[in-house]
């Protein structure tokens, strides 16, 4: 069976960044602080870099993982194996995962709500318009094998 294209390509990272400069445009305009002042926020800023750091960790780890089981990194070519190992043996989305994880960091070094609250808003996007499909079709394409790693390993983390 010929693997399909996904429908969502590039639309996960263009949620997660779009999101996050609307996030960045609100704290422009009404400016909620989410750690306050003082040593918290310089506090919190290091905290927020090294996730996003972790992140970046994450996101190279799970494109390593897509070579190595010769599935294609690019988000817009179909599939032609499934990836089981590295960051793929606790996530199924590992670089959507990282994606979130740097809204979230970034959220931190900003000290502001809003990456947070986009954040929520953009999880869902991407499980509804990006991730259901892509299984449906990783399932439709790999049948079995795609089902058993589905059940022995969770969406997110």
């Amino acid at each position: 069976m010929q693997p399909k294209d996904y429908a969502a390509g590039w639309l996960p990272q263009k949620i997660f960044l779009g999101s996050l400069v609307v996030a960045l445009i609100l704290k422009l305009i009404v400016p909620l602080r989410f750690l306050g002042a003082g040593t918290g926020r310089e506090t919190g800023a290091m905290f927020g870099w090294l996730i996003v750091a972790a992140a970046i960790g994450i996101a190279f780890w799970a494109d390593l993982a897509l070579k190595a089981a010769n599935a294609p990194v690019s988000p817009d070519k179909p599939a032609r194996a499934l990836a089981t190992g590295g960051p793929y043996r606790f996530s199924r989305n590992p670089i959507y995962l990282s994606l979130a994880l740097v809204l979230f960091g970034l959220g931190f070094v900003a000290d502001s709500f809003w990456p947070f609250l986009a954040l929520i808003i953009s999880v869902l996007a991407v499980q509804k318009l990006a991730i259901e499909p892509e299984e449906a079709d990783l399932a439709e394409n790999f049948g079995e094998a795609y089902r058993d790693y589905a059940n022995a390993v969770r969406r997110w983390l």
